[in-house]
């Protein structure tokens, strides 16, 4: 049977993780060695532990940076010895840098297996990819139906949260765009509010429905959108959705951007004045 070597790592990583070296249905194997690359902006190796094959341990005998991006790993068992079965190769020990959605392929090479005749084992060998995946708060915002008429109340669900074990600073922002007129393309972006940095609790997750009473918009395309900033500024988490008016006049009129009731709750009681109120329209276009 073909000897199988594979980078076996999580799909999903977070801070640390460990990718193992696996091996299937090798015979006598004594040494061998391999090249592991990675995108550094992504993870980083920062240690390498010995494998073990079918109860028989494979120590490393040494191993290191080729470069920045790329480690070499050399293992070996005294002269004579060998290990059958399936196991492992090593252990590597690897740190997250890079963001959630970045992905990193573990992409081995110049791999060689020797027996305890110091002949070469063939073996077919098997790359690897992660993805890095923080848990972030996040905030969502979606509508109760994709088509309205005008005069309807429209509610917008907005659901707030953190996954995470430990309260967060965050501001929460939300703005309303237009994207088509009339069957015409049209651009506008209004931001309806930004909240002041408040405590987001820790495993918190709520959501809140907002009224929108009476849409006076004109036949066309328009979004709301939502987002978490976190203490520095930086956008962690956005959102939005899209929603379309019909039977209304095409022209802009009298329209206005529509008024939103923001949230009230218990996460919000700390949230700056304007957002526990109702927020005005900039109608400087609409």
């Amino acid at each position: 049977e073909t000897v199988e070597v594979k980078v076996n790592a999580p799909e999903y990583v977070e801070s640390t993780f460990t990718a193992t070296i696996d091996v299937d249905n090798v015979t006598n194997l004594n040494s061998g060695q391999f090249d592991l690359s990675f995108d550094e902006s992504v993870v980083n190796v920062t240690d390498v532990r010995a494998g073990e094959i079918n109860g028989t341990a494979v120590p490393v005998f040494m191993w290191s940076f080729v470069d920045a991006d790329t480690v070499r790993v050399l293992v070996s068992m005294p002269v004579g010895t060998g290990a059958s079965g399936s196991g492992g190769l090593g252990e590597l020990e690897f740190e997250v840098r890079g963001k959630s959605g970045d992905k990193s392929e573990l992409h081995i090479s110049k791999g060689l297996l020797v027996d305890i005749e110091a002949k070469e084992i063939e073996a077919d060998w098997h790359d690897g990819e992660v993805t890095v995946k923080i848990e972030m708060p996040s905030v969502t915002v979606e509508t109760d139906k994709a088509v309205y008429e005008p005069g309807e109340t429209q509610k917008i669900l907005l659901t707030v949260a953190n996954p995470m074990n430990e309260a967060v600073l965050v501001k929460l922002g939300m703005g309303f765009h237009a994207f088509e007129i009339a069957g015409e393309p049209f651009s506008y972006a209004a931001d309806l509010f930004e909240t002041e940095l408040f405590l987001l609790p820790a495993n918190y997750e709520e959501s809140f429905v907002l009224p929108v009473e009476g849409l006076v918009l004109p036949n066309g395309k328009y979004a709301w959108s939502a987002y978490l900033k976190n203490a520095v500024g930086m956008k962690i988490s956005e959102s939005e959705v899209r929603f379309s008016v019909v039977g209304a006049s095409s022209a802009l009129g009298d329209a206005t951007v529509p008024t939103v009731v923001t949230p009230h709750g218990a996460v919000f009681e700390d949230l700056s004045a304007e957002v526990r109120q109702v927020v005005s329209a900039d109608a400087g276009l609409l």
